[in-house]
């Protein structure tokens, strides 16, 4: 899963999704956060849900 800060100006989401589409693994999520930025992706309000869907993306690919 890659989780990508729509708002971001250090790794522009065009890049990030360029990187994302070379990777192979068929199981993989792009995860384009609307409205933050490079580093508040995961703090702040709106994080926790952000946090969720990587917490759920790890329980249905992951064995644990």
């Amino acid at each position: 899963m890659m989780v990508t800060p729509a708002e971001d100006t250090i790794s522009t989401p065009a890049g990030q999704k360029a990187v994302f589409d070379m990777i192979a693994e068929p199981q993989k999520e792009f995860d384009l956060v609307a409205g933050r930025g490079h580093m508040d992706v995961i703090n702040g309000e709106g994080a926790e849900e952000v946090l969720q869907r990587q917490l759920d993306f790890m329980k249905k690919y992951l064995d644990f």
